[in-house]
């Protein structure tokens, strides 16, 4: 047998199911614990992950030979702050599943949901050399309708909890406190170099490329 394919039962049936393999669809190699985010963030993304995950269980439960996951967000320029959230928690539900550390890295540009929350999601952080990395406050209603006044106030709750949630995510891996986090993205948009991310704790190192 080919390396990197093994043969999954459906039916009784054999189909022949490449696990090692990628393409612009997929974006993943399970065989390699590998997933590429390089959409913006939304709710297919969620759905992308769950397979990955779900190849990636199966492909450990026979062959035992992914020691890390890996999270390549390239040129990624975020998305919706709630579905972020909920790929932040499905990654770390995979990592203690399957008991693997997680590296997040990025590439490009990574702003927004996919800088302040998906990035944090690793044990180990990193962005490339030449990466760009932007921080800012949450778009206000970026994703919600407002009939009323009412809506308005109602939803300002929703919103507020997300931003309490992003800042104190972002305040735990980068050792700031949530105030400090608050003062550095608040009416701003921060655009920092690889060494600037690092330097603020927003990554845990540089990869150096030739």
């Amino acid at each position: 047998m080919s390396e990197g394919k093994i043969w999954i039962d459906l039916d009784e049936s054999a189909y022949f199911k490449n696990l090692g393999s990628t393409d612009a669809a997929d974006g993943f190699k399970c065989t390699q614990g590998i997933f590429d985010l390089n959409d913006e963030i939304y709710e297919s993304s969620l759905a992308r992950y769950a397979t990955f995950e779900a190849m990636l269980t199966y492909h450990q439960s026979i062959a035992h030979d992914v020691d890390e996951i890996t999270i390549r967000l390239l040129d990624n320029s975020g998305g919706r702050a709630s579905v972020a959230f909920a790929l932040y928690d499905m990654i770390r539900g995979t990592a203690e599943t399957l008991r693997l550390p997680v590296l997040t890295m990025a590439t490009g540009v990574c702003a927004s949901a996919a800088a302040q929350i998906v990035l944090q999601a690793g044990d180990r952080r990193v962005a490339t050399r030449r990466s760009l990395i932007m921080v800012h406050e949450l778009a206000k209603a970026t994703f919600m309708t407002v009939d009323k006044a009412s809506d308005l106030k109602d939803q300002q709750i929703g919103i507020d909890y997300m931003v309490k949630v992003m800042y104190e995510i972002m305040a735990k891996k980068s050792g700031k406190t949530v105030e400090e986090i608050h003062e550095f993205v608040d009416r701003h948009e921060r655009w920092l170099s690889a060494d600037e991310a690092l330097e603020f704790g927003l990554i845990d190192g540089v990869l150096e490329c030739a």
